[in-house]
């Protein structure tokens, strides 16, 4: 939900969050699309993947942000990464209600930190 939340939000030449997990389940679950959908946001076509060494390569990253997986963010030689950890209880299971609950905290989080590191927003269409 963060890295959707994050892209939405954040001019994509400022950055772009890309959303993995140190176990990632085989699709998203329904009621994080259906939460999601709430916000405008389609998570249909979302697939979960796993948190490597490789795809951190690959993808440039300065920061990542972990959520609740503790040291399983794996690390990089040679570079740099900033590692952020929000304490983030797992959607999996919970009712719409809790769902949205982590959702709109997630949501806060996201607009902190943007709004920290002074990331430039996306314009209004």
């Amino acid at each position: 939900m963060s890295a959707y939340l994050f892209n939405a939000l954040v001019d994509p030449s400022a950055g772009t969050a890309i959303s993995a997990g140190s176990k990632p389940a085989e699709h998203v679950h329904p009621e994080v699309k259906d939460a999601m959908a709430e916000l405008g946001h389609d998570l249909s076509d979302a697939v979960p993947q796993k948190l490597s060494r490789e795809l951190l390569e690959a993808s440039g990253t300065t920061t990542c942000v972990l959520m609740g997986c503790g040291d399983a963010c794996p690390l990089v030689p040679g570079r740099n990464i900033e590692i952020v950890e929000w304490k983030v209880p797992d959607p999996h299971g919970a009712g719409i209600e809790a769902v949205r609950e982590i959702r709109d905290g997630l949501r806060e989080r996201v607009e902190a930190m943007v709004a920290e590191r002074g990331l430039k927003r996306r314009t209004a269409a």
